[in-house]
């Protein structure tokens, strides 16, 4: 039996794709059982969706999931199947359903249902996340300058996590931070009345020490990274464990801690 029937409705803007789709599948399933119909296959082309509703475990976190197995046990008898379909390969009732989707999108929401678990905390962890971006840019005004100037939003993991530094992370971190133990931060701190480098009379950080300092010429000329003097802050930014381990190796060879 064909009725040629197009129901679209616009649901919130925070549902997840894949919850959207199975959304659709449950209502699908509602129609089918207030129509008294038989024989019926409910196509998408949502693998994601197909997946969630074999996996039973999902169920515990997804009331949709949950309501659709239940439905589907409950219509055992009418031979009801889900079948997963590739998009795009000029399916009608597929491309009809994606034609109904857009123009749905264009009209106020007149449906309301609950989220589902996992959009719930998707939602609050942007949310968080959003929060803690905006308060990191404004504690950079004051504190943490140099660091922001190479990351202006927090960065999602340790910066080192991916990487096999030994033990030089703590070095590392306190030049990507710009809190080195050189003389013009211990000026800074006021823990000493010079600034200047013994050998060079110029204010002594870490750019001076790893590209310009005479006293260690000989020794800066095995590290290509330091001779080609690509800017630290673009080293910093690329984060290329090599040209760390260039600096970590040359800070070391000169017998420098910082």
């Amino acid at each position: 039996m064909e009725k040629n029937t197009t129901v679209y409705r616009k649901i919130n803007e925070n549902y997840s794709i894949t919850n959207a789709e199975l959304l659709a599948i449950r209502e699908a399933l509602k129609y089918v059982q207030n129509e008294q119909l038989c024989e019926v296959v409910i196509i998408t082309d949502s693998k994601s969706a197909c997946e969630g509703i074999l996996n039973q475990e999902k169920a515990n976190d997804n009331f949709l999931i949950f309501d659709i197995n239940k439905m589907r046990n409950h219509l055992q008898d009418r031979r009801i199947k889900i079948q997963w379909i590739p998009s795009h390969i000029e399916v009608r009732g597929n491309e009809l359903a994606d034609r109904a989707a857009v123009q749905a999108t264009k009209q106020i929401q007149d449906m309301f249902e609950s989220l589902t678990l996992g959009d719930t905390l998707r939602l609050a962890k942007k949310a968080m996340w959003a929060k803690w971006t905006r308060l990191y840019q404004e504690m950079s005004h004051e504190k943490g300058k140099y660091r922001f100037q190479l990351n202006n939003e927090p960065e999602t993991s340790v910066w080192c996590s991916n990487m096999n530094l030994n033990t030089h992370e703590k070095t590392l971190s306190r030049i990507r931070t710009g809190h080195c133990l050189t003389k013009d931060r211990k000026y800074t701190w006021k823990w000493i009345d010079n600034e200047n480098c013994e050998t060079c009379r110029m204010k002594e950080d870490i750019e001076h020490i790893l590209f310009h300092c005479a006293k260690y010429n000989t020794i800066r000329t095995k590290y290509d990274i330091l001779n080609n003097r690509k800017p630290l802050k673009d080293i910093l930014k690329d984060s290329i464990e090599k040209e760390y381990k260039m600096i970590t190796k040359y800070l070391t060879e000169c017998k420098i801690r910082i």
